[in-house]
This record gives C-alpha cells, sequence and structure tokens, in this order.
C-alpha cells in the first residue's frame, strides 16, 4: 500500500528505519510482531495519521490487493457474496496456513444473517489488530458494492464482535 499511494521512496525509507535488513524482506513470510507493529509506525507516520487509521485503511486496501493479486483464485472461491465469503474466511486461512505455517491468523464467524444485517466475531491470539480486521470488513463489503456501516459491538473473551448493517440485502 505503501508503495502503491506513497512510491516507492517511502517504503524504502519504512524499512530502512525498522529492523528488517531489506534484502532479507520477503512478502510471503512471517515476521515477528514486534517488527511488523515497527513497519506499520512507520508507514502511519509517511501517511501521517495515527497507527489505528492506517490499520484499518490497510485492511480495506488488503482486500483490494488479495482480490487481484496472489490471493485472487483463493478470494473468488471463498464465496460470490458478502456472507458467503465471510462464512467461508476461516477456510480461506486455513489455505494460506497450508503455505505459511508460521502465520497467526485470525478468525472470522458469522454469528447473525439477516437480510440487512451480518454479526461477524473475530477472534486473534494477536492484539491490536482490531482497527485492521474493521477495515477488512469493509474492504469486502466494498467489493461485492455493499452499502452499510461496520461497528464493534462487544469485546469479550470469546472475541470481538462486529455489526454490518447494510443499507441494501445482502
Amino acid at each position: 500500500m505503501t508503495i502503491d499511494r506513497l512510491g516507492a521512496g517511502a517504503w524504502e525509507r519504512a524499512v530502512e528505519q525498522s529492523e528488517i535488513c531489506p534484502k532479507d524482506f520477503v512478502s510471503s513470510s512471517t515476521y515477528d510482531d514486534s517488527v511488523t507493529l515497527s513497519l506499520v509506525g512507520l508507514c502511519a507516520g509517511a501517511f501521517k495519521v495515527e497507527i489505528p487509521q492506517f490499520l484499518e485503511m490497510f485492511g480495506e486496501y488488503w482486500v483490494v490487493f488479495a482480490s487481484s493479486g496472489p490471493y485472487a483464485s483463493l478470494m473468488r472461491v471463498a464465496g460470490s457474496t458478502l456472507p458467503v465469503l465471510l462464512t467461508n474466511l476461516d477456510r480461506l486461512h486455513q489455505s494460506v496456513q497450508a503455505v505459511m505455517a508460521d502465520a497467526m491468523l485470525p478468525s472470522f464467524v458469522v454469528i447473525k444473517d439477516e437480510p440487512n444485517l451480518l454479526w461477524v466475531r473475530y477472534c486473534s491470539k494477536r492484539t491490536g489488530l482490531e482497527t485492521f480486521a474493521t477495515g477488512l470488513l469493509k474492504g469486502l463489503m466494498a467489493k461485492f458494492s455493499v452499502q452499510g456501516t461496520v461497528e464493534i459491538i462487544n469485546r469479550g473473551d470469546a472475541g470481538i464482535d462486529y455489526e454490518i448493517r447494510c443499507r441494501q440485502s445482502v
């Protein structure tokens, strides 16, 4: 996202300031969260936004990237509507996990599916990424041309519950 929107120079500056040696950076590898969050902070600074806002922006961007990039076929198979894709998101993550065994991928479970309303539970062993998940949900809404809102309605031991209110049936 940083390269696409701000240019390669902005990305190179962020990587140089991080703990990642540029020649060791491989996009399909996993990194310790401290390294990842350091890069997130540096990129947020380049965008002149706070980290939560950057994570949400990146979540929305990730859907576009995944839908047209290396994960496009997985995204197509996962579903052709918002509720179906959300229901199959854990299966999609299992496919990614097969290739990236060290990745700590979250779980998304649809807990309510009504014509204009979805409740989705987000669970992750990684902390501080709920705004990224918010961005993912907003990005998926855009992917399927669904207009509406995404809000956190509950935080608990079982995870974070999101409410997706849609202006049209999904």
